[in-house]
């Protein structure tokens, strides 16, 4: 159907983009996000806000380097451990 959103990220489409520092996937209804996701390990800044995720991966952890993170207005039915262990996260 031509008029469905999309409400994922294509499972590869971040594959290659491990320079990436700053990404902004607000509003945008999304419900999860993909494997190659996790391993953007120069990430600082991400915003996630207003979409409908229900569970952030425990591969989150793997985010060393984010310092600014936006989960605000999701559907979260839980926060794994694991964002626990990003040491600068604001």
């Amino acid at each position: 159907n031509s008029n469905k959103e999309e409400k994922a990220v294509p499972e590869k489409y971040f594959e290659g983009l491990v320079s990436l520092q700053e990404l902004r996937l607000n509003n945008n209804k999304l419900e999860n996000l993909p494997v190659s996701f996790w391993n953007l390990s120069s990430l600082t800044n991400l915003d996630l806000s207003c979409n409908q995720i229900e569970k952030i991966h425990s591969s989150v952890s793997q985010l060393q380097s984010l310092t600014n993170l936006n989960l605000g207005s999701n559907c979260l039915v839980e926060i794994p451990q694991e964002l626990g262990q990003l040491s600068f996260l604001d």
